[in-house]
């Protein structure tokens, strides 16, 4: 406790401190590094992109500094070849001048004064002192070392920098041993993945990782391509597992791998080779393919490397299997000791990119492989011919399987998300279904439920009768009603594909809510499973209604219209409900005509049957359309006809509705004190979501955002509580937008990143076979993370502008395309990639060809670009066409841009 009061004291106290420039900072650090010019290898912390990852300075301010020195004559730009680098690189040495200046500087720093942790107090020391101290641990601890170390910090903990610096400084040749590690020839999607497993690999202490999946699937391609990226940075084991291997031939490849860093091997014994290589061998990482063919002898290395994984660190491991592997458990697993990475089939875009050039499109391709990235490469082989697609099927997965396991996988063929295993497995099924797990076919979660792997499972579908097909959803529907008591999607599912319509339609009542929340694709392919002509008369009016609720729930106002019409079409006896709802509709559609008259209509029959509650609705829905249309006298008039109503019947529940009513009129006369008291007057009477956002608006317009935030805050709480999820990710896409107007840009980027997350969780609910587009939500989610990242996180800035690129690129919307390119283009520049900016400019440019306006944006734009980077003769000539340009169109605007500039680049004597 002492301890912890006197560190919070020691960050109030000031220091005495020599503050660094960025210039003199990129000094000392390249001063550091010895370099031999008649080597091979340069390190790479002296060029810019090591600089900048060593400092922490962005690679755009590295380049301004470095020039400035270079002027001073402080340090020399050589070619060389970089550690980790494919190509010859620009890297950076001090001159005598620089290495005079590095001396006088750390002689200032040395008077620095810093506060330091020592026994059970805080001390002041100078930085000279502090050097002294540990140099008896660190023998060549300078003064940068220290001052680069409390830059952040306010007090230093001497054992946590000691062992720090010594991992930082941790040195050695990289070695390699990867004569069996496949080539990747390409690469296609697994970004998640790939990131991810990068991530790890390059934390203090990585877990092991076991990458599964089935034949062909990508597994190994996936690790070889982690491989390509981390050569030059760690030291890099393959070995590629098969039946007629020895032990004998692993442990003569890990002593060989030893011998290349360390020359010399002490050990005998399989782990004893491990520890040595541990020992002395620079960051390795192991790569073992084919894990499930390793023999028991040879498994026996999985258990050695998860010991020394926990005992001691330090090291990467990346395994490869069909299977899942008998080494670990779920303890493991808990404990991060071991993480499974999946993989699975690639996506449409991944698969469009594999066959790019071929005649068929990507689509027909992705349909029939499912994604299977085998699959892809014989079907593009083989110019859209499959048969050698499945006969490999077939021969490798499937024709070994006896009955009992391919009636299983029939069962499993037909469902879509995992299922329990009631619903799929009879009592003399256990041993089948250990015998498919164990060939990677079957998939068990942590939950117990079962799945298929897709390829399989288009495949076996595929091969299904009709009878089959429709005797096998039937008997799943009946399986999940009898083991979920309550209907979900997929029971629903599969009592329409099943023709089960009396049990559908029961179900889709139920659901009706939940169906009008999924994503469009997803709810327009499920409705149109219901064939309207199987449907018993009976049942016509109920039918209609239930399509005409979803529609009208997912805010498809049309849809809601035709299908309601319908029902009155049928003779239905309850008209004055559908009627209601038919002029909901037309007042959403901005029909203020046939709103009034629909809505006029249906009071006159609440009046006739006397019924209260109808008659209150509709005359605040008649108040809205006249406060819509302005007509404030009539909707004040309406709104108190409902009040009295109201309060003569005791109406208690919609009470709160007049009052959100009433504080909106309020609001459209701006009379804003008197509608925050109505509205709080709504909140007191259960309206809550909408009634939040209408005083967060409200708030908005008073000049008070603190107050709209917490009022969009507590709707968003409400929608969550009440599961609307639509109105989620609006309230989410609503409140980022708030913080990054008030200046809040991490909180915008985390409430943006929770609407793109609420969002994907709904869209990729595994219901339907095929993948779906962005909705137009998640666009402007993606759009607004990328304004607020811009400056703070280049890199995921520039990665969502291309994910609405290409989501507006399948949407058609072709000035949308323009217009999101040209800021993919301000943020690559702004960020400093000026090259990037000026390649996809004139890519844009051919791409808009004839939209002259376009062209001239772009010509503009190359001309500041060429000019900001000093290439003025191209600036010139880019100006003078895009001057040439302004004038054919008549642009005012342009012409005196490409005028200003073009005089500009005369000034600079061009």
């Amino acid at each position: 406790m002492f301890i912890n009061i006197m560190l919070c004291i020691a960050t109030r106290m000031k220091r005495s401190w020599r503050e660094l420039t960025h210039g003199e900072r990129i000094l000392l650090h390249i001063s550091e590094f010895e370099y031999d010019e008649e080597g091979y290898h340069a390190p790479y912390n002296l060029c810019q992109d090591g600089i900048s990852e060593a400092l922490g300075i962005l690679k755009n301010n590295v380049s301004r500094e470095i020039g400035k020195l270079k002027k001073k004559g402080m340090i020399k730009e050589m070619i060389s070849r970089v550690k980790g680098a494919q190509r010859r690189r620009k890297i950076y040495r001090p001159t005598s001048k620089g290495e005079r200046v590095c001396k006088d500087i750390k002689k200032e720093l040395e008077k620095n004064k810093f506060n330091i942790k020592e026994d059970h107090r805080i001390v002041s020391i100078t930085v000279g002192d502090a050097v002294k101290r540990l140099k008896k641990d660190i023998p060549e601890i300078d003064p940068f070392h220290v001052t680069e170390w409390m830059r952040t910090r306010d007090v230093m903990d001497p054992k946590e920098f000691t062992l720090y610096y010594r991992a930082a400084k941790k040195d050695g040749r990289m070695v390699e041993s990867m004569a069996e590690a496949p080539v990747v020839k390409s690469f296609y999607g697994r970004k998640d993945e790939f990131t991810s497993i990068l991530e790890m690999l390059s934390g203090e202490d990585p877990p092991i990782i076991v990458i599964t999946g089935i034949l062909g699937i990508g597994k190994s391609t996936l690790a070889a391509r982690i491989t390509d990226e981390l050569k030059g940075k760690n030291s890099l084991f393959w070995h590629t597992f098969h039946s007629w291997k020895s032990q004998e031939l692993l442990v003569g490849e890990l002593k060989n791998f030893l011998k290349k860093a360390s020359g010399t091997v002490n050990e005998e014994s399989m782990y004893g080779i491990l520890v040595e290589v541990l020992d002395n061998v620079t960051d390795p990482v192991f790569f073992l393919d084919n894990c499930e063919k390793a023999s028991e002898d040879m498994s026996r290395v999985f258990g050695m490397l998860l010991e020394l994984n926990k005992r001691k660190g330090g090291f990467g491991t990346v395994l490869m299997s069909r299977k899942r592997l008998s080494f670990y458990d779920v303890r493991d697993i808990m404990n991060q000791d071991v993480v499974e990475i999946e993989i699975g089939p690639l996506d449409e875009r991944d698969v469009e990119n594999m066959t790019e050039g071929m005649e068929i499109s990507s689509m027909d391709v992705y349909q029939k492989t499912r994604g299977h990235p085998l699959y892809v490469e014989i079907y593009k082989r083989f110019q859209g011919k499959t048969e050698s697609m499945d006969e490999f099927i077939g021969r490798e997965m499937y024709s070994a399987l006896d009955d009992s396991e391919k009636n299983l996988m029939k069962k499993l063929a037909v469902i879509l998300n995992p299922c329990e295993r009631e619903i799929v497995l009879d009592k003399d099924e256990e041993n089948t279904l250990l015998k498919l797990k164990s060939s990677h076919f079957v998939e068990e979660t942590r939950e117990g439920k079962l799945s298929l792997h897709p390829l399989l499972k288009d495949h076996i579908y595929s091969r299904l009768s009709m009878i089959e097909r429709n005797e096998l959803h039937a008997r799943t529907g009946s399986a999940m009603i009898k083991k979920r008591k309550i209907p979900d999607l997929e029971t629903l599912y599969h009592l329409e594909k099943g023709g089960c319509w009396k049990e559908a339609l029961e179900s889709l009542s139920l659901l009706k809510d939940t169906v009008a929340h999924l994503h469009e694709e997803h709810r327009g392919e499920l409705m149109e499973m219901f064939p309207e002509d199987l449907v018993p008369q009976e049942h016509l009016p109920k039918y209609y209604e239930l399509k005409g609720d979803i529609h009208m729930e997912a805010g498809e106002w049309e849809g809601a219209v035709e299908n309601y019409k319908r029902i009155l079409d049928t003779g239905s006896n309850y008209p004055s409900a559908v009627m209601e709802k038919i002029g909901e509709a037309h007042r959403n559609l901005r029909r203020w005509k046939e709103a009034l008259k629909t809505h006029k209509k249906t009071l006159d029959a609440y009046r006739e049957s006397g019924d209260k509650e109808g008659m209150v609705r509709e005359l605040l829905a008649l108040g809205t359309v006249y406060r819509k249309k302005d007509e404030l006298h009539k909707a004040e008039n309406h709104y108190e006809k409902a009040r009295k109503i109201i309060k003569e019947e005791k109406i208690k529940d919609a009470m709160g509705a007049y009052y959100n009513n009433i504080g909106l009129l309020h609001v459209h006369k701006s009379e804003f004190a008197s509608a925050e008291e109505y509205f709080k007057k709504a909140l007191e009477h259960g309206e809550l979501g909408i009634v939040y956002e209408n005083l967060a608006e409200l708030y908005r317009k008073m000049g008070e955002h603190s107050k709209a935030l917490v009022s969009l805050e507590s709707a968003l709480e409400q929608y969550i509580d009440t599961a609307r999820w639509r109105e989620v990710s609006r309230l989410y896409l609503t409140l980022g937008e708030a913080h990054a107007v008030t200046g809040r840009r991490k909180k915008a980027i985390n409430t943006f990143n929770k609407g793109l997350t609420n969002e994907k969780d709904h869209r990729k609910k595994k219901l339907f076979r095929k993948n779906t587009s962005l909705s137009r939500l998640e666009i402007e989610l993606h759009r607004n993370l990328a304004d607020s990242l811009r400056g703070y996180n280049w890199k995921e800035c520039l990665r969502h502008r291309k994910i609405v690129i290409d989501a507006l690129e399948t949407r058609n919307h072709e000035d949308e395309v323009h217009r999101a390119k040209l800021e993919f283009v301000f943020d690559l520049r702004d960020s400093g990639d000026s090259e990037k900016a000026l390649k996809e400019l004139k890519s844009l440019e051919e791409y808009l060809q004839d939209e002259k306006q376009g062209v001239l944006a772009c010509k503009l734009e190359m001309g500041r670009i060429y000019r900001d980077i000093g290439r003025y003769k191209d600036a010139f000539h880019v100006a003078k066409d895009g001057l040439k340009l302004a004038k054919e169109i008549g642009e005012e605007s342009g012409i005196s841009t490409a005028k200003e500039m073009i005089r500009d680049l005369r000034r600079m004597k061009m």
